[in-house]
């Protein structure tokens, strides 16, 4: 036996919407990370480096923590809208 559960439109849509968030969060993430790391190349004094890069971490962390309430609020959805559990038989 295998036990399947079949997606309505819905399920399809905020399961595509969980996996499109994650990617723009992956996305944003790492083009902050290079962007801020081309500023801070030109960057002379070492205290003014030091803040740039405190403040490149509060972004980053501020970032994970949407990610991650995004991602839990979408899984969610995701996982509520799965459809029904249909059983198939198989014969071996």
């Amino acid at each position: 036996m295998i036990e399947r559960y079949r997606r309505g439109v819905f399920g399809w849509l905020f399961l595509l919407l969980f996996w499109a968030f994650n990617g723009l969060m992956v996305y944003a993430i790492f083009s902050g990370v290079s962007e801020n790391a081309q500023k801070a190349a030109q960057i002379a004094d070492p205290r003014m480096r030091a803040a740039f890069d405190a403040g490149t971490g509060l972004g980053i962390m501020i970032l994970l923590v949407f990610w991650a309430a995004g991602a839990i609020v979408f899984a969610l959805l995701a996982y509520f809208t799965r459809g029904r559990k249909e059983i198939i038989e198989v014969e071996r």
